[in-house]
């Protein structure tokens, strides 16, 4: 401080930075548990039951934030692994990363990175149905590439190593950036595989969609149960950073720091109706 006992201009610059990372981490935080919250009171249906009677009977035909569960099939045709035989499916994604080491002046050490430089993804109509073929009910899953946690089977993946010359290695410690080769992956969500669905569960005229909810509400579509997909996002959010309590307003930072000392995190907000 100054010597009328104001804060100098670097401690002004510390504590506005320091409330800006406090507010960004616990929206983060406070993001995840909701996303928790959320996701423990979905409405578990099943295919097995009645969909179209009980969407008929719910107001908008619509079900806000349901989870259904169920086994990949397509509506038509199908997707073919291009490196897999006999490999069928709905969703197929083909990455190539290119990973390099790349020296960093300041701790004189290479530190490897990668980046995408090509990446394409291909769908086809497909429905999740019953594991019992005697039941025709199915549901249409809409825009799954929306989904925040889409889980793809990894079927085939190479790694083509970059060729080094002298003269290249020469190249490589002048410019600093030493390529590692190209990593490729293909991904897919196969027939026949059973997909867990997260989302807006609605009737229109008579088919029966599993859509991507409300804003503020997860779309999830994984190969994990419930219980699984669960887990995970509660261990997500054990594993989330919390503000310091310094940075927070006296009257939050005085909960914060009473819940840490009892070992008990701050409770998610309740989901809006």
């Amino acid at each position: 401080m100054d010597s009328g006992g104001k804060p100098s201009t670097s401690q002004m610059v510390v504590l506005a930075t320091s409330s800006a990372l406090a507010a960004f981490f616990y929206s983060i935080y406070r993001s995840k548990a909701m996303t928790v919250t959320r996701l423990k009171a979905a409405k578990k249906v099943s295919i097995e039951q009645d969909l179209k009677g009980l969407l008929s009977e719910t107001p908008g035909r619509c079900v806000p934030y349901a989870v259904i569960e169920g086994v990949v099939r397509s509506v038509k045709e199908t997707l073919n692994s291009q490196f897999v035989e006999n490999c069928k499916g709905v969703i197929e994604r083909l990455t190539l990363k290119e990973e390099k080491m790349v020296w960093n002046r300041t701790t004189h050490i290479w530190n490897s990175t990668e980046k995408i430089i090509h990446q394409r993804t291909n769908t086809v109509p497909f429905t999740l149905a019953s594991q019992d073929d005697d039941v025709t009910a199915s549901v249409r899953v809409i825009r799954p590439l929306e989904a925040s946690d889409l889980d793809l089977e990894t079927t085939y993946e190479n790694f083509h190593p970059s060729a080094h010359s002298l003269s290249s290695v020469i190249g490589h410690f002048l410019s600093g950036e030493r390529p590692k080769g190209i990593h490729e992956t293909e991904e897919m969500l196969r027939v026949g595989d059973s997909l867990t669905g997260v989302g807006e569960l609605v009737l229109d005229n008579h088919l029966i969609k599993l859509q991507p909810p409300k804003p503020g509400f997860c779309y999830f579509l994984t190969r994990m149960d419930y219980d699984g997909l669960l887990r995970r996002q509660s261990n997500s959010l054990l594993h989330a950073p919390l503000p310091p309590v310094a940075a927070l307003p006296a009257s939050q930072a005085q909960q914060e720091g009473a819940q840490r000392a009892g070992g008990v995190r701050p409770a998610a907000e309740e989901a809006p109706a």
